[in-house]
């Protein structure tokens, strides 16, 4: 096996192996978040405003369960800043998935 080789081996595998479960955390549950807001969304009406903010209100609520407190025990909080950011990326994603939704 050529050196270079060896060399782009050892580097992957020291990659992985420096990678825990603090660092996966987070990344893990806004997957998880992300397939709940990708539910298909058919049988409602687009032009229902109360099942829109009731849509947006529940996809922030679980992201916010998701993301922020079920992994508080392992990785801690966040600062204020952040915390702030990951809801408002959050709200901005779940409307924008219900605003252009196919009917």
């Amino acid at each position: 096996m050529p050196d270079w080789l060896l060399i782009i081996i050892t580097d992957v595998r020291d990659g992985f192996m420096g990678i825990t479960a603090e660092d996966l955390t987070r990344s893990v549950f806004f997957c998880l978040w992300l397939l709940t807001i990708l539910i298909p969304l058919r049988g409602v009406d687009k032009r229902d405003h109360v099942a829109g903010m009731t849509y947006v209100l529940f996809s922030l609520g679980t992201g916010t369960a998701l993301v922020l407190a079920v992994p508080q025990k392992l990785i801690g909080n966040p600062p204020p800043t952040t915390t702030l950011s990951i809801l408002a990326v959050m709200a901005m994603a779940s409307s924008f998935r219900w605003r252009w939704r196919k009917i």
